[in-house]
C-alpha cells in the first residue's frame, strides 16, 4: 500500500532546474526624503541566477489540466548599479498554479502548454557585503510557456514578476554636521522581473 501511494505521488510531482543570465532584474526607487536628501533610482542585474523548479499536482481536472502547488527557490549574483557594494540575492516563492497542456500532467499529449501561478515570496537582496540586506517579502506571479525541444525534452520559458513593495535598509552615511558616520534607516520601493529557461528532469 505504501509503495502504491509513493508511486501515485511521484506521478504528480515534477522537478527541474532553471537559469537566468542577465535576464533577472530588480528595480529600486526612493524619494529624496528617504535617503540622504537625494532621489534614488537603481537597477539590479544578476550575472546568473539558478533555480530549482518544483510543482505538485493537487488536483488533476483531466489529462491536460491541473491545479498545482509550485515553488522555485533561486540564488543569484545580483548587484545594483548605484548600490553599496553588496551582491547576491535569493528568492523562495510558494504559489498556487493552474496548468494546461504540456507539463500539466504526465498523461498530457500536448506539444505546448502554459502555467500561471500567484503566491507569496520570501526574498532578500544584497546578501553578501558590508551593508545590511534588503528583505523584500510579498506577492509574486509567474507565467510559463512549455514545449518539447528537438531532443524531446520538456522545457519551459517562465516570466516571474515580483509586485512592488516597500522595504527598509539600515545604511551608513556621513553627517557633515557631526563630522561622523551615522546609521540611518531608509525606505525603498522594490520590484523585480525575471526570465528563466527551464529543463525538467522527470517528464
Amino acid at each position: 500500500m505504501l509503495a502504491l501511494t509513493m508511486q501515485a505521488n511521484a506521478q504528480k510531482f515534477m522537478i527541474g532546474y532553471g537559469i537566468s543570465v542577465y535576464t533577472d532584474l530588480a528595480f529600486i526607487s526612493a524619494e529624496s526624503s528617504d535617503i540622504a536628501g537625494e532621489d534614488l533610482d537603481d537597477l539590479g542585474i544578476s550575472l546568473a541566477t539558478l533555480s530549482l523548479e518544483m510543482k505538485y499536482n493537487v488536483h488533476e481536472l483531466n489529462s491536460d489540466m491541473a491545479i498545482s502547488v509550485a515553488s522555485s527557490p533561486a540564488l543569484g549574483l545580483m548587484s545594483f548599479t548605484e548600490g553599496d557594494g553588496n551582491i547576491g540575492h535569493y528568492r523562495i516563492p510558494i504559489m498556487a498554479q493552474f496548468d494546461w497542456g504540456n507539463l500539466s500532467t504526465f498523461e498530457s499529449l500536448k506539444d505546448f502548454g502554459v502555467g500561471f501561478g500567484i503566491g507569496y515570496q520570501f526574498a532578500s537582496y544584497g546578501i553578501f557585503g558590508d551593508q545590511s540586506a534588503l528583505s523584500a517579502n510579498g506577492l509574486v506571479s509567474r507565467l510559463g510557456f512549455r514545449y518539447f525541444n528537438r531532443n524531446n525534452a520538456a522545457r519551459e520559458i517562465a516570466i516571474k514578476y515580483e509586485f512592488p513593495r516597500e522595504v527598509e535598509q539600515d545604511i551608513e552615511i556621513f553627517n557633515p554636521v557631526t563630522n561622523d558616520i551615522e546609521s540611518v534607516t531608509t525606505s525603498y520601493d522594490l520590484s523585480s522581473v525575471s526570465l528563466s529557461f527551464i529543463l525538467y528532469f522527470n517528464y
